[in-house]
């Protein structure tokens, strides 16, 4: 089994919106799909 680490970078003085983002959008649209990270191996 392989796995792939991704690291990203933000533009400083939007991390605040990044991380607002990923609460409101990105975690609903994992509880829809019910996936993300502690859904286990794809």
């Amino acid at each position: 089994m392989s796995y792939e680490l991704r690291v990203y970078s933000c533009i400083p003085g939007r991390l605040p919106a990044l991380l607002k983002r990923f609460e409101t959008a990105t975690l609903e649209m994992w509880e829809k799909q019910a996936s993300g990270p502690d859904s286990g191996p794809c």
